[in-house]
């Protein structure tokens, strides 16, 4: 009897000590800056689609808005797909960001320079195969953009003003895209349209 009352008190006292204890918990997840944008984007044009993909019987492309360092929508995220039977070639130097303000610029592939000399020698440029069937995905950024930081880095700007005292509902971004398949140039421009979550 003893050693049932025993192993009793241990085991209560145990749980006691178990209540007491904050419950374990996952730190919440990081805010970014994207998340706390009141603005998002549609796809209007070659097609409207709110989802941001693009189909034909070429290409397949799915688009995002990227953010890096503390910027929002300061990059183009494209994930296109070959949907042809022939191999189709991007032209990277003739990719083409089209700001708010309808003024077009070569494009990066990188988000961050030491220097105002290295934007050209790191310019999206050359010439891509993309196999049928096959995929490439990648996230470009305008030059245009580029602002340097108190450290002396250049980092793309966002593609949408910080603060605005109006809406920025129904404006536009592009991007400009061209490739080679079976000997001929095709061209596609894709255009984005604001939307204002709050509205």
């Amino acid at each position: 009897m003893p050693r049932i009352i025993l192993a009793t008190l241990v085991a209560g006292l145990v749980m006691s000590v178990a209540a007491c204890q904050a419950p374990r918990s996952e730190p919440p997840p990081r805010a970014t800056v994207a998340q706390k944008s009141p603005y998002s984007f549609r796809l209007i044009r070659p097609q409207e689609s709110p989802n941001l993909r693009y189909e034909d019987m070429t290409i397949s492309a799915l688009f995002a808005f990227a953010s890096a360092h503390g910027q929002a929508f300061n990059g183009i995220n494209l994930s296109l797909r070959n949907n042809s039977p022939e191999r189709i070639v991007i032209d990277w130097s003739k990719t083409k960001i089209i700001g708010l303000d309808g003024m077009s610029s070569e494009v990066t592939f990188t988000n961050a320079f030491v220097s105002q000399a290295s934007f050209k020698e790191d310019l999206a440029s050359g010439l891509q195969p993309v196999a049928p069937g096959e995929s490439v995905n990648v996230t470009v950024y305008p030059v245009r953009n580029f602002r340097q930081t108190p450290s002396g880095h250049y980092i793309p700007a966002g593609m949408l003003p910080h603060q605005a005292d109006f809406t920025l509902e129904g404006l536009k971004v592009g991007l400009f895209l061209t490739f080679d398949t079976a000997g001929r140039k095709r061209y596609y421009t894709f255009q984005f349209q604001v939307e204002d979550e709050r509205t």
